[in-house]
């Protein structure tokens, strides 16, 4: 069964960024093995408890789940897209820069669906408190702790 999404919903995106992340995790090298391993250790648990609560809160507005692992074939404008890495070894700097495009595609997906949603009440509430918490601490990750990362690894 092949599926053509346009536009994926924010639980995709996380799902197949936490695939991403965890063949980072798996597959880093070098001498800042252990830094980025533990990293990366941390944002799949927070990924992950963050990926559980947006499904949660989507059934309970009535958001068809689908499962992830059935969408075969993507296309984006067209384009056939395999959005997975396929990559069996990473240097530290190489992971910290998926690393950070992994979080930058779930932070887009964040703010895309709180567009969506603008200032609504009511049902949409619970949810909009968790896009803003996740927005917030995506943008801590990626603007602060990534960008030092990254830059400290260039010179290694």
């Amino acid at each position: 069964m092949e599926t053509e999404i346009k536009e994926l919903g924010l639980h995709e995106v996380i799902f197949i960024e936490l695939q991403n992340i965890r063949m980072i995790h798996w597959n880093a090298v070098g001498d800042n093995f252990d830094a980025l391993h533990s990293h990366t250790d941390e944002i799949i648990e927070q990924l992950t408890s963050d990926y559980d609560d947006i499904v949660e809160l989507s059934i309970a507005n009535g958001i068809r789940i689908v499962n992830p692992l059935l969408i075969n074939g993507i296309t984006i404008n067209g384009q056939a897209t395999n959005l997975l890495l396929n990559k069996d070894e990473f240097s530290c700097h190489e992971g910290y820069l998926y690393l950070r495009n992994s979080l930058m595609s779930v932070l887009d997906a964040v703010n895309e669906i709180t567009k969506k949603i603008g200032d609504q009440s009511g049902s949409h509430q619970g949810f909009k408190t968790k896009l803003d918490s996740m927005s917030e601490w995506l943008t801590k990750e990626v603007d602060f702790k990534l960008a030092r990362l990254l830059k400290n690894s260039e010179v290694i």
